[in-house]
């Protein structure tokens, strides 16, 4: 499987009630939000490797990308929009985040990229990237001869 995703910005925050302010016309200024979101991701790194689980709920396997290049991680993918229902009906609040998105992740180790595993269950995107083994010392013995 191959899943991808883009960074984009995420929503601007608010600053304590100033965000209430434009409440009494949410239509106009709805539109006005960045309509872009960021999954939230968790990075792990062992002795033998670095885990990334990213959160995709909503999302379709066959909708999401990953790759390796260099020690970046990027995962992109897309989460469609799909209304159930009458189509003419009126929707009075919609904070479901759908669109394209994109993270790239600085690996904090050197990684084996040829050994990469990803996998996606119960709206989970998991990626296994095993560490380049270190250079060990180790003593040479001399023969004669």
């Amino acid at each position: 499987m191959s899943v991808k995703l883009n960074v984009r910005q995420p929503n601007l925050p608010t600053f304590g009630d100033f965000g209430d302010f434009f409440s009494p016309f949410p239509s106009f200024f709805a539109q006005a939000r960045p309509k872009t979101w960021l999954p939230a991701v968790e990075v792990v790194e062992s002795a033998d490797a670095v885990d990334v689980a990213v959160e995709l709920p909503g999302i379709a396997a066959e909708d999401v990308r990953v790759n390796v290049k260099d020690n970046t991680l990027n995962i992109d993918g897309e989460k469609k929009w799909e209304r159930e229902g009458d189509e003419n009906a009126n929707v009075y609040y919609a904070e479901r985040q759908y669109g394209k998105f994109r993270r790239s992740l600085t690996l904090p180790a050197s990684i084996q990229a040829e050994s990469a595993e990803a996998s996606f269950k119960d709206g989970v995107l998991r990626v296994h990237l095993p560490k380049v083994e270190r250079l060990r010392a180790r003593d040479i013995v001399v023969t004669q001869g």
